[in-house]
């Protein structure tokens, strides 16, 4: 994983991912409605796709990761639980990240 981490953002990208993570933890922890678990599970389970993605040795596409991530954060708009919202911020900001990192390494390839 180290090696995937020594973009800075990348870095950035993990560090919002797990505060997403512990907020969808917290969620669960609270009294939700049937719609909201299902949400909050699904979203919790595509944020740990993405840390298998960036944990692995290969460099992960960017471009990607930032599809799957807003992919989560447009699941979690659906949400209404509190830290759920708080989630779908931090999500989002982890794919916006990932989408620059993509669109940085299109423009060394020209």
């Amino acid at each position: 994983m180290a090696d995937n981490l020594e973009d800075p953002r990348r870095f950035k990208t993990l560090e919002h991912i797990r505060a997403a993570r512990h907020l969808l933890e917290t969620a669960q922890a609270n009294r939700l409605d049937h719609t909201d678990v299902a949400i909050v599970q699904a979203a919790y389970d595509g944020l740990g796709i993405v840390l298998r993605i960036l944990s692995g040795t290969s460099l992960p596409n960017d471009a990607v990761l930032a599809a799957r991530l807003r992919g989560v954060a447009a699941s979690l708009l659906e949400c209404s639980a509190p830290n759920g919202r708080l989630a779908y911020s931090a999500v989002l900001a982890a794919a916006e990240i990932s989408l620059s990192t993509a669109e940085g390494a299109e423009r060394s390839i020209v």
